[in-house]
């Protein structure tokens, strides 16, 4: 969860939230640009509140050590 006072980890079974001061906004919005992150807000929530579950992408992307696709290698173009 990302609130006002920093980033906080929580978990079933967690004695309660565990601050996570190097977990930015934009590193959130990074990783759900790229569609490993879901981040849900409450309309209304006044501290600005994310709630966020990593996606089965996420999941995939440690198991391969963030490997590129092998089409990526075949279509992309120099810069």
């Amino acid at each position: 969860m990302w609130g006002m006072q920093g980033g906080f980890l929580h978990y079933e079974g967690a004695p309660g939230f565990i601050p996570t001061p190097d977990v930015t906004p934009g590193a959130l919005d990074a990783l759900a640009s790229n569609h490993l992150l879901h981040i849900r807000t409450e309309p209304g929530d006044k501290f600005g509140a994310r709630y966020c579950t990593l996606s089965g992408e996420a999941y995939e992307a440690v198991d391969s050590n963030f490997a590129a696709p092998d089409c990526f290698a075949l279509t992309s173009e120099p810069l």
